[in-house]
């Protein structure tokens, strides 16, 4: 087992500043305990549990012979002073001079810091060279890592090398099989298991490939192509960093049949962290089979003898025109790598308030390659999904989204029967075609909330009164508005008001039509109310909605700003004055199926529907 001692570089702080502390800092090195062995995954002994050892270190092309005491049980080098600047270490071994200090023709090295390029530099994160600043009167730390020397493999270290991290590197063989149901997949020309000394086999010793990933990054990868799978296992070597949460993944590659020829195939990855083991058999050798005739392998891997990949999609989008009422149609490419025809591929539409996928959600029922947006799409942005799905071999493949969303969905073209939203609070209305005219469903609700006592000024906010001054009616009922406020200061009939864009105040005249439509005042009050007692009080006489206004009682304020009628009357205001002091209105009551027509002081405060320019 190889490991990595921990070395400090440290600038001492001068108590006096002179011409020499000026020039040079103290410079030394705090080696954590290290331990020798060569690379293999058994037990091996210190590293340092040899007295009196020493370090060279080649900086700036000048060999440094550094001696080691001990404190603590914990290796230090003595300090030697450098310049202060930029300095390039350029090899770091550790020595013990076998208690003769004075003979250096028995010394033995005990560890090296691999260069970049070599065999070892792999499994250290920062092999030499390794630049380094030395600063006045500030103590400096370098993590470097050096790995345990083993006699037979010094030349491979490469040498140079400071902090010194433990690292453990450590060792696992494995061997695999592959099941297969046609030796003639596997005896055309190009296969690379065509050279195995048995030949062509129903089960094949496997030529694999194992990548190694710590904490998610690639570190090395392993293959045994040159025996073709034979005679030995494959072994994979990982440096596991002492007192570091490092996490291992292994993955598996195994060169299988695909289509016409041969590739390397995603199989399986062990994951472990640190110093946990994989499981395996007696022989120490994880064992693997693709397929079912190794029954006593340690991982069992289904397989069909021939790999399918799964189908693919690619250049997915979507394209239409991006109002409500429109329709995106979502596009993409299908391929397969063994020419598997397409099958009844999945669709999927999602939608997002934004185009970075700000609350990106599905939209239920979206299950086609078009989608037709909706009133809910207004201002969001929409994007296409697919799952291609094959006719033959591996039928599913992954779902990709298209990369950029289409939007944002704007207003369509507007027919009565369809919600209107209003741009300026995002506050939708339903809307009824009777006659000639068109009607908001609802009475209108936009505004600020202020209480009855106080009253609705031409300040160029849209206030309202919601009755006994809970939101929640508002909510139900709509808002209460005085007259003024309703005309946002104007005085002519049929103006825009507080109404949404494209829309306005129904005229005197216009509730006239309506009633007349409807049959006349008598009874056009039951076919405009709602029907039944959510809104209404007993015995809500005639009321059928047969209109489709679903008018509600929605009470109203009187001129000191109290509160009256929920549930019995309706008022609504129209944009028509009877006198600079008061506008005409139409009245709706529970126990009757009339229309009243009255005209009132603006001071009061009425519901508001809005009919369609």
């Amino acid at each position: 087992m190889a490991l990595a001692v921990l070395f400090f570089i440290t600038s001492c702080n001068k108590k006096e500043l002179n011409e020499q502390s000026q020039a040079t800092q103290g410079v030394n090195f705090s080696i954590a305990p290290g331990k020798t062995g060569g690379l293999k995954s058994t037990a091996s002994t210190d590293c340092f549990s040899q007295t009196e050892n020493y370090v060279k270190a080649t900086i700036d092309g000048k060999i440094y012979a550094i001696g080691v005491f001990y404190i603590g049980g914990s290796p230090h080098t003595n300090t030697i002073q450098l310049s202060t600047g930029v300095h390039t270490l350029q090899e770091f071994t550790i020595w013990s001079d076998q208690q003769t200090p004075n003979d250096s023709t028995d010394d033995v090295m005990l560890a090296a810091a691999p260069h970049s390029g070599s065999t070892y530099a792999p499994y250290v994160a920062s092999p030499l060279n390794i630049a380094f600043n030395v600063v006045a009167f500030e103590k400096t730390q370098i993590p470097i890592e050096a790995l345990c020397y083993q006699p037979g493999n010094y030349t491979d270290f490469g040498f140079i090398f400071f902090q010194v991290e433990e690292v453990t590197l450590r060792e696992q063989p494995f061997f695999g099989d592959i099941c297969i149901q046609s030796i003639a997949d596997y005896s055309i020309p190009g296969s690379p298991y065509l050279g195995q000394s048995n030949g062509i086999q129903p089960d094949l010793p496997a030529i694999f490939r194992i990548d190694v990933y710590r904490n998610h990054i690639l570190m090395n990868s392993f293959n045994n192509e040159a025996w073709k799978g034979e005679g030995q296992p494959l072994k994979v070597l990982y440096a596991d960093r002492k007192g570091i949460a490092d996490t291992f993944e292994l993955k598996l590659y195994v060169n299988v049949r695909q289509g016409a020829g041969f590739n390397y195939v995603y199989f399986y990855t062990w994951a472990f962290s640190d110093a946990q083991l994989i499981p395996h058999g007696t022989n120490g050798v994880v064992d693997f089979a693709l397929g079912s005739c190794f029954p006593e392998a340690d991982v069992i891997i289904p397989f069909s003898g021939v790999y399918n990949a799964a189908p693919v999609a690619g250049n997915v989008a979507q394209s239409g025109n991006t109002q409500v009422g429109q329709s995106l149609t979502g596009s993409y490419t299908y391929s397969d790598a063994e020419g598997d025809l397409q099958g009844t591929s999945a669709y999927k539409w999602y939608r997002a308030d934004d185009a970075t996928g700000t609350n990106e959600s599905v939209i239920s029922g979206a299950s086609a390659v078009t989608y037709a947006l909706q009133p809910v799409d207004l201002n969001k942005y929409i994007r296409f999904a697919v799952i291609p799905v094959a006719l033959t071999g591996t039928l599913q493949g992954i779902e990709v989204k298209a990369p950029a969303y289409t939007g944002p969905v704007l207003p369509g073209a507007f027919a009565c029967g369809n919600p209107v939203t209003d741009t300026r609070d995002g506050k939708t209305y339903n809307t009824v075609q009777i006659g000639t005219q068109c009607w908001t469903k609802e009475n209108l609700n936009i505004g600020i909330r202020i209480d009855g006592s106080q009253g609705q000024t031409n300040n160029g906010v849209i206030e309202k009164y919601c009755f006994d001054n809970l939101e929640s009616n508002c909510d139900q009922y709509g808002g209460l508005y005085q007259w003024d406020e309703v005309m946002q200061g104007s005085a002519t009939p049929g103006v825009q008001g507080i109404c949404p864009s494209g829309w306005h105040v129904p005229t005197d005249g216009e509730f006239t039509t309506l009633t007349a439509f409807l049959g006349g005042d008598a009874v056009a009050g039951g076919k405009l109310k709602e029907a039944g007692s959510a809104h209404w009080a007993a015995p809500n006489t005639g009321g059928t909605n047969s209109s489709g206004f679903t008018a509600l009682g929605a009470g109203n304020t009187d001129l000191n700003g109290n509160f009256y009628n929920l549930t019995n009357y309706a008022y609504f205001w129209s944009s028509s004055e009877q006198n600079p002091g008061s506008a005409f209105d139409r009245d709706i009551i529970y126990n009757t199926e009339e229309v009243s027509r009255y005209n009132y002081e603006k001071s009061y405060a009425w519901a508001v529907r809005c009919v369609k320019d």
